[in-house]
């Protein structure tokens, strides 16, 4: 690194489970810059580059494939995904590995315009996607067959810069939450 500064790790834990759903919050560990003895310390408050992985899960009493219609394909993005303003599928049909889509929202009060990647699928299973905004991401989409329809696992790895001025921890709740909503949205839709 070249900067004379030692790292050291943060993580934080939360987890919330219920009837319907789990909600599973923590902060992979942060980097959080300390001095070397001799130099100045880091004051508190002073941001720092942080890791978020977010987890929601939720059971759609719906079959895998019709589920899967509506999560894969792009036209489909702003009926369940929180956020979206416009979104703009560049290859057509479901999304698979080398799809990509261009979608404009916003997220905690701050717009963004991203560019998504699926860097792997299974059909009607699960689906991995990159993306630039509104940080730095990857999502990853799961679908398996339960009793009474399909359970739907999401998670959000990234590393998120100056751009959101909160703790790590707190900013890595706020993506869960996020996810939840999602996919209440998905269940709503689905089970229409």
């Amino acid at each position: 690194m070249g900067t004379g500064k030692k790292l050291y790790y943060a993580p934080l834990n939360a987890h919330r489970v219920s009837e319907h759903f789990s909600l599973q919050a923590f902060a992979v560990p942060a980097i959080i810059p300390r001095a070397h003895s001799g130099s100045h310390p880091i004051k508190i408050g002073e941001l720092a580059n942080m890791s978020v992985d977010a987890k929601a899960e939720i059971v759609i009493e719906r079959p895998r494939s019709e589920v899967a219609k509506i999560m894969f394909d792009p036209k489909c993005d702003k009926l369940w995904i929180g956020g979206l303003t416009n979104v703009f599928p560049l290859t057509s049909g479901l999304l698979k590995t080398g799809s990509r889509v261009n979608r404009d929202g916003s997220f905690h009060g701050r717009q963004y315009s991203a560019q998504v990647l699926v860097v792997k699928d299974e059909p009607d299973k699960m689906l991995e996607l990159s993306s630039d905004e509104p940080f730095e991401l990857k999502t990853k989409y799961e679908l398996e067959d339960v009793d009474g329809g399909t359970r739907v696992k999401l998670r959000v790895q990234g590393i998120v810069e100056h751009q959101y001025k909160m703790p790590p921890v707190a900013f890595t709740k706020l993506v869960a939450e996020s996810l939840n909503n999602d996919l209440k949205k998905l269940k709503r839709h689905a089970e229409m």
